[in-house]
């Protein structure tokens, strides 16, 4: 398997349940998926849900499609785009 380059990097932008632990969630999820993780923003903040923008580094198109399916399947998360 080829390594992840910054020549595929994807930003994902995902709505997850507000909580302390939410953004290394969603950290640990891409990394078990095999991509680097070059940056989570937080965009939106509200009292249920957080918006965070996920950056990072996979190794091609089907890669990153693994990585919105690992998304997806946390519990409460929703890959929006």
């Amino acid at each position: 398997m080829a390594n992840p380059s910054p020549g595929n990097s994807i930003t994902l932008r995902v709505a997850a349940p507000s909580s302390f632990t939410a953004t290394s969630e969603l950290a640990a999820a891409v990394a078990a998926a095999g991509a680097a993780v070059t940056a989570l923003d937080v965009t939106e903040s509200h009292h249920d849900t957080l918006v965070v923008d996920v950056t990072c580094n996979t190794t091609d198109e089907a890669h990153a499609d693994r990585i919105k399916d690992s998304l997806n399947a946390l519990d409460g998360v929703t890959v929006q785009h």
